[in-house]
């Protein structure tokens, strides 16, 4: 079965870490980031801002050497443990709200009533800042999107963090094999970004 590679840079690697969150959960599966989910902001699917949870930042998309240079991508990160797993392709993951165009996925909404009338009224709730709300996809899609997101952004073909990023809680780490810890980022470049594992 393909898997895809999962890596963490920080010194105790994979150990997840009691996190304060600002920004939303949602608990559904996202099938198609190209279509926008209407979602209310008291949807129960929806764990609110400002929840604690227990996980671990990691990414899932090649970085080159050149990333790691002062003032690149990941050149705060070029003096941590990088820590170097495999996640099967269609494992459901947290990532972040956007799309392959960097846009919101979740479109949230509230019911209002009239006072007058009775009568109920749909009002947009988003904002610029809900692409760092996190969303369940398969990790095959999530990686699709990260290899598109050059392709519908050309004249910013330079992938965010953010868009492979993703939280990886304590039930997850059952499913990541073929971990291995390393000094420093220079495996990035030589461990492949994914393979067949029975």
């Amino acid at each position: 079965m393909k898997h895809f590679r999962i890596t963490r840079h920080a010194n105790e690697g994979f150990e997840p870490k009691e996190h304060k969150t600002s920004f939303r959960f949602y608990n559904g599966l996202i099938t198609d980031y190209d279509k926008p989910v209407e979602i209310s902001v008291n949807d129960p699917l929806l764990t609110p801002k400002f929840s604690t949870v227990n996980a671990c930042f990691c990414h899932f998309y090649k970085y080159t050497r050149e990333d790691y240079k002062d003032g690149e991508i990941m050149g705060l990160r070029r003096y941590d443990r990088i820590n170097i797993g495999y996640l099967p392709s269609d494992y459901p993951v947290f990532v972040r709200n956007r799309n392959a165009k960097g846009k919101s996925i979740l479109q949230y909404y509230e019911m209002l009533q009239n006072p007058l009338d009775g009568s109920w009224h749909k009002f947009s709730q988003s904002m610029s800042y809900d692409i760092f709300d996190w969303v369940k996809m398969e990790l095959s899609l999530a990686v699709k999107r990260s290899k598109e997101y050059p392709l519908r952004n050309p004249f910013n073909p330079l992938i965010p963090e953010d868009m492979s990023e993703m939280l990886l809680f304590s039930d997850d780490l059952h499913f990541l094999t073929n971990v291995r810890s390393y000094r420093r980022w220079w495996p990035v470049g030589t461990v492949a970004l994914e393979k067949n594992i029975k």
